[in-house]
């Protein structure tokens, strides 16, 4: 294994420590309703940075980001609603569990500063449809690197359906038109895609390419020098919760 020697002094931008909060039968703070409960559960540091051996430099990394467990209290459904990955939280919903998604976003901010440097210029970001999640993770990388990063900016944004397909003709027009950015941070699917662009274009030692899910793909990318960085997350971990915050609601409705 080798370890990425920035890893160390990139800031966690909110802390993660086991906490539980209450608003009361009166108030309804943000996105929580009254008489809501936010938990957070914390796991083992193990779960936190997972680096790939590679044959040279850049050293290519993955971070899973910790899992996050919010309950609603009371329940509005006679059944277990469980969302996963993407919240609802308006939703009388028994739980979410995923990870936080503005996080992963600030986390490849990050990342990207944190390799570009004090070089100036832009940076590309290839989303998909409207999801939630993709949305918070925007919201969290733009905001760090508005505070932390002012010598990048955010010219552009390409929309690729999810497709591999559309983030090679959207990705390799921008590079054409614009010359490579600083650095691309995909935040949908279509790794492929932008990896093809960047190499066909020549142009993979300006660009650190960060994007999400650790799959054979992205994993492949990884490994062949494609792909500079991963934000993933445990899936079995969460399915695993998923059911057993399920399991915990019909033991609890039996009483």
């Amino acid at each position: 294994i080798q370890l990425w020697p920035l890893a160390p002094n990139i800031p966690a931008v909110i802390p993660f420590n086991a906490f539980s909060w209450s608003a009361s039968s009166n108030t309804a703070t943000g996105l929580f309703p009254p008489n809501s409960r936010l938990t957070w559960d914390k796991f083992s540091d193990e779960f936190l940075i997972i680096c790939l051996a590679v044959s040279g430099p850049p050293v290519n990394a993955t971070f899973s980001t910790r899992l996050c467990v919010v309950k609603l209290l009371p329940q509005g459904s006679p059944k277990p609603v469980i969302t996963l990955t993407t919240d609802f939280p308006n939703l009388s919903r028994t739980a979410y569990i995923g990870n936080n998604q503005s996080n992963a976003g600030s986390t490849a901010a990050n990342i990207i500063g944190k390799n570009v440097g004090k070089r100036s210029g832009s940076i590309l970001m290839v989303m998909s449809m409207p999801y939630r999640c993709q949305q918070e993770r925007e919201l969290g990388f733009r905001k760090v690197l508005r505070s932390e990063f002012p010598n990048l900016k955010i010219k552009e944004s390409v929309f690729n359906l999810d497709t591999s397909e559309q983030s090679y003709k959207y990705v390799k027009k921008y590079i054409k038109e614009n010359g490579p950015p600083l650095g691309i941070y995909s935040i949908a699917g279509g790794n492929l895609g932008v990896s093809k662009a960047i190499s066909e274009m020549n142009v993979k030692d300006h660009i650190v390419f960060v994007g999400h899910e650790l799959n054979k793909n992205s994993r492949d990318l990884l490994e062949n020098n494609k792909m500079d960085f991963v934000i993933s997350h445990d899936v079995e971990l969460e399915i695993k919760v998923a059911f057993d915050k399920i399991l915990d609601f019909e033991k609890n409705s039996d009483n």
